[in-house]
């Protein structure tokens, strides 16, 4: 690694050690720091990676229908008016469709 002097922006700024750039040359006022949230965060990647595809791909789904759940008791909807909503929420900003208009009204 190529050591900097004060004052001084190497061409690279990736080929400097993070402590001799200096907290604002990295865009943070202290160094990285790492949470809980982040620990947990990391154990549950690499815990769902361990899974089979297979489950990964049902484990997907239930929290894909635990969330519309909470979204149809959330807004006080039946499931299939949910469904709609999300998916024309989905559409909003998009470039109109025919087809879809069609589909979710």
């Amino acid at each position: 690694m190529v050591p900097v002097a004060p004052n001084k922006c190497p061409a690279n700024v990736w080929d400097v050690p993070r402590h001799h750039l200096g907290p604002m040359a990295i865009g943070a006022y202290t160094h990285d720091m790492r949470s809980v949230a982040d620990d947990l965060r990391d154990e549950l990647h690499e815990e769902v990676l361990r899974l089979p595809f297979e489950e990964r791909i049902a484990l997907a789904l239930r929290l894909g229908e635990r969330g519309l759940e909470m979204f149809r008791q959330a807004n006080g909807l039946d499931r299939e008016t949910a469904l709609r909503e999300l998916q024309r929420q989905r559409q909003a900003g998009r470039t109109p469709s025919k087809c879809m208009s069609e589909l979710i009204g």
